[in-house]
């Protein structure tokens, strides 16, 4: 039964017109009057059985306000208030005969050209109550306007939220693409990112340089969600600007200076940061506060770093970070790493953990750089079973020829 039907079945009772509608006003923007549950208001004079079966007529009216003989509002009466009292023992003995006034209960009134996200603020403590509360919507001039409840507030704000991350995956996505290649007569780089949630703060960034550079880039902000999405967006834009003109050292020390006076120490950055010569191999790496850089060569196989040469960016003001040097040759194979992979559990709680990748790599390691990105993530996904994803799982895997 829609709102035009619960009006007629009200109104149909002994043809009384107990319920008197509020006219329809129309804000611009998202205000309160929005989530109006209905716009029904029964008189304070009322008698209380012509409103009870009144509604039993009208099923989906869960309350409705009562206004005094100037159409001001004096409190609302809920359905489960209602059939309630008169449902105890001598109940409808005792409102026989008595008008709704005498069941009337006082609620907070708003101003139907309120904000919504005003009125959740100031909300917030009955938002986190089981009970469904509701309230009265008043005019500009004080008139009855309509009645809504916390349940009608928080629907709204769970789809806005759900919208908002939608939102922000399809732009994190345009920034952090899911799978990256880069195919190149000296190299082959495949990246893959995958976010526990909708967004992340995992990071990655390849970019082709004159001068026969490429930057290659894996970061890890710390926490997740949202406002570590927000981050890895700012990230995006920074090191879209990077150029050859500078220096790596350099470049970085500028971004972490950014990092700490715009975000205060709320959140830092770990990450490596390779910028490659193509032509010869050589590459000037800068781990800050990261460390997760496996190399292998021939069957050899290395952790370029068991502890990262400079902090994290982000976590003090001034830094210099340190540079380690590498040369790349024929058949090398780098896979650079955030910890999602090596943390996540499975159904044991047991974590994935680095032995477990090394033979991973190993078993893997003579497949095509985009075949062995599928082969890792097959493996992870095995392992973790019907496990929940822990963590964000970012990892960037470079083969030199």
């Amino acid at each position: 039964m829609d709102d035009a039907q619960a009006s007629v079945a009200l109104r149909e009772h002994n043809g009384l017109e107990l319920l008197r509608e509020a006219d329809i006003h129309r804000h611009q923007g998202e205000l309160i009057s929005k989530l109006a549950s209905n716009r029904y208001a029964v008189d304070q004079d009322t008698d209380v059985y012509n409103l009870a079966e009144a509604m039993e007529k009208a099923p989906q009216l869960f309350a409705v306000g009562v206004v005094d003989n100037a159409g001001a509002p004096l409190g609302l009466i809920s359905r489960q208030q209602l059939f309630d009292n008169l449902g105890k023992m001598y109940g409808r003995d005792l409102f026989k005969r008595k008008q709704v006034s005498a069941m009337v209960t006082p609620a907070r009134a708003f101003r139907d050209d309120m904000n919504i996200f005003a009125v959740a603020e100031l909300l917030r403590d009955d938002l986190h109550r089981m009970d469904d509360t509701w309230y009265v919507l008043v005019t500009a001039s004080g008139a009855f306007s309509g009645v809504f409840s916390t349940r009608n507030l928080l629907i709204y704000l769970s789809d806005t939220t759900a919208r908002e991350l939608s939102l922000a995956r399809r732009l994190q996505t345009a920034i952090v693409q899911e799978r990256f290649e880069e195919n190149d007569p000296r190299f082959d780089l495949v990246c893959s990112s995958r976010m526990a949630k909708e967004v992340g703060g995992d990071f990655y960034v390849v970019k082709m340089l004159d001068g026969a550079r490429t930057l290659i880039g894996l970061c890890d902000v710390s926490g997740k969600g949202i406002a570590a999405s927000l981050v890895t967006a700012v990230l995006g834009g920074i090191f879209d600007g990077y150029s050859a003109s500078g220096s790596l050292p350099e470049f970085l020390t500028r971004l972490n200076r950014y990092l700490y006076d715009t975000f205060r120490l709320e959140y830092f950055v770990t990450g490596v940061f390779i910028e490659l010569n193509r032509d010869t191999g050589e590459a000037s790496i800068c781990d800050m506060g990261h460390s997760y850089v496996l190399i292998m060569r021939g069957k050899a196989l290395m952790r370029l770093s068991r502890k990262a040469l400079s902090p994290p960016l982000g976590v003090a003001r001034d830094v210099s970070p340190s540079v380690r040097n590498y040369r790349f040759g024929h058949g090398d194979l780098a896979l650079v790493f955030t910890d999602g992979v090596i943390e996540q559990s499975n159904r044991q709680g047991e974590e994935y953990g680095e032995v477990r990748l090394w033979k991973a790599l190993r078993s893997n390691a003579s497949l095509p750089a985009a075949n062995l990105r599928d082969a890792l993530l097959a493996e992870l996904e095995g392992y973790r079973g019907e496990q929940p994803q822990g963590d964000d799982v970012t990892f960037v895997i470079l083969r030199y020829r």
